[in-house]
């Protein structure tokens, strides 16, 4: 019987031997595929987010446009406003519709406008509420509207990245600043 005991243990030995190896592979493997699923999980996440900055960097750039876009509205009503103030007569039967217009885009500008198109928007307005009076020259109040409308403007354009452009401004020719049409 010892033969068969050693036969049988040599056997029950190998077996083992043989189950060992084949454990100690598949862990192996697992862990050789576990960690190749690990990098590939983390070579996605970082496309993924990569995807994901992209978008965000997108919708960021995109709504700081539309804000400066609202803005440049904004500040060209404004303008416009200011344009039919400086041909406004005291006498004119606009005179009530074109001072709420005026009001309106000058909460426009403090609310929406950047800091320095909000301070120069004020200095604009302290020249408009001494709209002169019926009869009196109005060449110095034109000229002190002129000179706020300027700075209101190079703030405007420096808000809105526009380059600055010479005004052209001939009160005596009544064209309203900023070279614009009446």
């Amino acid at each position: 019987m010892t033969d068969i005991v050693a036969v049988s243990l040599i056997t029950a030995g190998s077996s083992l031997l043989g189950a060992t190896i084949g454990a100690v592979t598949t862990y192996k493997v697992s862990a050789r595929n576990a960690d190749s699923t690990v990098a590939a999980a983390k070579s996605q996440n970082r496309i993924e987010l990569a995807k994901v900055e992209a978008e965000n960097s997108r919708l960021q750039a995109q709504h700081a446009e539309e804000e400066r876009r609202n803005r440049q509205s904004t500040y060209h009503r404004a303008v416009a406003a200011l344009q039919r103030i400086y041909g406004l007569e005291a006498n004119s039967d606009d005179l009530q519709q074109v001072a709420a217009e005026w009001r309106h885009c000058l909460a426009g500008v403090q609310i929406f406008g950047s800091e320095a198109a909000s301070l120069a928007v004020e200095s604009v307005q302290k020249v408009v509420v001494n709209f002169p009076a019926d009869g009196t020259d109005r060449d110095k109040w034109q000229g002190e509207l002129i000179a706020a409308m300027s700075q209101f403007i190079a703030s405007v354009r420096e808000d809105i990245g526009t380059p600055g452009k010479p005004t052209s401004i001939n009160p005596a020719a009544g064209g309203p600043p900023d070279g614009g049409s009446p």
